[in-house]
Formats: C-alpha cells, sequence, structure tokens
C-alpha cells in the first residue's frame, strides 16, 4: 500500500485540492444560500369549467403559496413548454356538486414528465379535495353546511401549506444547487488529481513500475483507491457541512450518499483517463477547462436542463453529469433506489468504458 499512502500525502498537500474540495464548494453554497433565502414560488395553472364558490375557494387556498394562473384548454402545452406553470389543473364541470354530495370526481392534471416540481402542488390539492369530499359526506350535500365547514377549516382547525420538501426555509431548488456545486467540485478534484501520475510519468516512476515486480494492475489499483478515498473524504465533508452547520435537511441521506459513491468511481475513472492520455500538467489543464466544466453546465449543475435549448439538451443525455443530476431529483423527490435504476446503470457503463480506455492506453505504454 506504499503507492496508496504516498497518494494520499501528495493530495493533501496540494492547496489546489484543499481549495476545491472544500473552500470553493463551501463559499459557493453558502452564497448561494445567503442571496436565494425564502424559496422560490411554484406556479399552478387552473382551466376552470367550473365556476364556483368551491372552485375560487380552492384557488385562493393554493395561491396563498404559489402563483394561480388562469388559462383555457388550448394553452396548456405551450404554458408546460415555456415553463410558465409547473403543474396545471383542468376542473370540470359539475365538479363542485359531486364533491358537496361527497361523491369522488377526478380533475385532470399536466404536468411534463421527469420535472418534480409539481410534486408539492398536486400533494395540497390533493389534500385540500380529499378533505373537502369528507366535509361533503358528512353534511349531506348540504350546500350552506358545507361552505360553513370548509370556511372552519380554512380557518386553521386543519391548515394546509406548501411546504418546501426539504421542512426549512432553504427551498428545493437550493439543496440541488448545493449538489451541483458538490458534483463540479468532484470533477474538479478528480481532475487535480490525476498530476500526480503526470509526475510519475516525467520523474520516469510511471514507466519504471511497468518493468519492476509491482504489477500495472496494482499501480493502477492503488491509485484508483486514493482517489477514491479522498472523494468520499470530500462527499462526507460537504454533506455533513449541509446538513449539520447549514440545517438543510435532505431526504434520503443514504440513498443520495451511496449515488455520490457511486458516481465517485466515474470521476476517479476519468481521472485516470485523462492522467494517462496527457503528457505534462499543461495538458491535464487544457482538458479540464476543456471538459469539466462543458460537463457541469450541460449536466445541469448550475441551471435546470429543462431550461437549455433542445439541441443541447438532447447532448445533454451524453454525458454522466445528467444522468447523475436526474438520480438525485429523483432521490430529494422521496423516490426509491429503484426507481433510478436507469442512471446507476449509465453511469456505472460511463465509469467502465473510461476504465477500459484508461487500462488500454496503459497496456499501449507497456508496448513501447
Amino acid at each position: 500500500m506504499t503507492i496508496f499512502i504516498s497518494n494520499l500525502k501528495r493530495i493533501f498537500k496540494s492547496k489546489t485540492n484543499i481549495f476545491f474540495m472544500v473552500i470553493l464548494p463551501v463559499v459557493l453554497i453558502i452564497f448561494m444560500i445567503s442571496i436565494n433565502r425564502g424559496g422560490r414560488r411554484f406556479s399552478l395553472g387552473i382551466v376552470d369549467y367550473d365556476n364556483t364558490s368551491f372552485t375560487e375557494i380552492l384557488a385562493k387556498e393554493i395561491g396563498k403559496d404559489s402563483k394561480i394562473n388562469y388559462l383555457n384548454q388550448k394553452d396548456i402545452d405551450k404554458s408546460l413548454v415555456n415553463f410558465q406553470n409547473d403543474y396545471i389543473i383542468e376542473i370540470p364541470k359539475g365538479f363542485t356538486k359531486e364533491v358537496i354530495n361527497g361523491h369522488d370526481k377526478k380533475i385532470k392534471g399536466y404536468e411534463i414528465d421527469g420535472i418534480n416540481a409539481s410534486s408539492a402542488l398536486k400533494f395540497n390539492i390533493e389534500n385540500f379535495i380529499s378533505t373537502s369530499k369528507d366535509i361533503g359526506k358528512y353534511v349531506k350535500g348540504n350546500e350552506k353546511l358545507f361552505y360553513n365547514a370548509l370556511e372552519k377549516y380554512r380557518e386553521g382547525i386543519l391548515d394546509v401549506s406548501l411546504e418546501n420538501m426539504d421542512k426549512s426555509p432553504i427551498n428545493q431548488n437550493n439543496i440541488e444547487f448545493c449538489v451541483g456545486i458538490l458534483i463540479f467540485n468532484m470533477l474538479m478534484l478528480g481532475i487535480n488529481m490525476a498530476p500526480i501520475i503526470i509526475k510519475d510519468k516525467i520523474s520516469r516512476v510511471y514507466y519504471r513500475i511497468f518493468v519492476s515486480p509491482i504489477k500495472p494492475q496494482n499501480y493502477t489499483l492503488q491509485n484508483l483507491m486514493s482517489f477514491f478515498v479522498v472523494l468520499i473524504i470530500q462527499i462526507i465533508i460537504l454533506l455533513t457541512f449541509i446538513v449539520a452547520i447549514l440545517n438543510i435537511s435532505i431526504p434520503n441521506l443514504k440513498s443520495i450518499f451511496l449515488m455520490f459513491l457511486i458516481f465517485g468511481v466515474f470521476v476517479v475513472a476519468y481521472s485516470l483517463f485523462i492522467s494517462n492520455i496527457s503528457d505534462n500538467s499543461r495538458t491535464v489543464s487544457i482538458i479540464s477547462r476543456g471538459t469539466a466544466i462543458p460537463m457541469a453546465m450541460l449536466g445541469g449543475c448550475f441551471w435546470p436542463v429543462e431550461i437549455m435549448p433542445s439541441v443541447l439538451q438532447q447532448v445533454s443525455k451524453f454525458i454522466p453529469v445528467t444522468w447523475m443530476m436526474e438520480a438525485i431529483n429523483k432521490l430529494l423527490y422521496n423516490n426509491s433506489l429503484l426507481s433510478i435504476l436507469k442512471e446507476i446503470s449509465i453511469i456505472v457503463l460511463f465509469s467502465i468504458v473510461f476504465l477500459l480506455l484508461a487500462s488500454w492506453r496503459r497496456k499501449d505504454i507497456v508496448n513501447l
């Protein structure tokens, strides 16, 4: 384990590595949270064919915490595509009458697949309508009693509020931004660890290893392990900072930590690949600027992928960061690991590809 221990010492000795490991992500996270406190309001579109006092009350109740937009049926698709509304409901004619009688009549809901912002809106709408139906069953269709009971309900006997999923003053967008910053800095830290192998090449240590009793696989494994351990330390430090210091509650924290470990394997594989195709630190620097930052931008680390042009959205599907962000977003809305098997498989596939490419390059060097 000589190479493993030596690498750890060299990594932590570098001020640049410490900067990307802890200092930069902490500064960016604190800055973003400080300017974005208070959260983003959800936007609900309503197509109301019933136009009754109850549907007005429904809109007012949800409108306490959300922006309400009244639409025509023809505007639904355009409104969703342009992200003018997170969720749209279509209230059919006769809906209020059915609710007052305690009957179960559905309203249509519209959303864009894969956009999780509608989850909180749907929950609160369903909760309010469900309670209203229970009141209707109790009053047995008496409209006057129904509205009196509903008014007491609204006064706070059973309050409905649209809370952020993280149950804190920091909204869900800020959690996603924290995650994006961590992913970006994992990439930068991984690339900044690559010069360790470059220095071994320059000092001829790299080449002597391949003709020494130390097997090339052993050298690569110890490099991989040392890089991976550093990334694990970074993940633990920053997640602890977010949860314990900033007091942000992250749903599915264990599953999210596991996803970061899986992504860490990709970062290590990518770092080894870069080190094996580079002859000097300048080449590593050029590659890092040309790949890590665009990957983070296209992958959704700094802004949602959905706001980018459709061409860039298609390009982003070939970037592992996109699938990492997609997996994290699903987990933040309390989805299980089973729901992100596709994302996990894609990231693992990218990791295998880069490990194979790095291995192919090593074999080429051995044959020189």
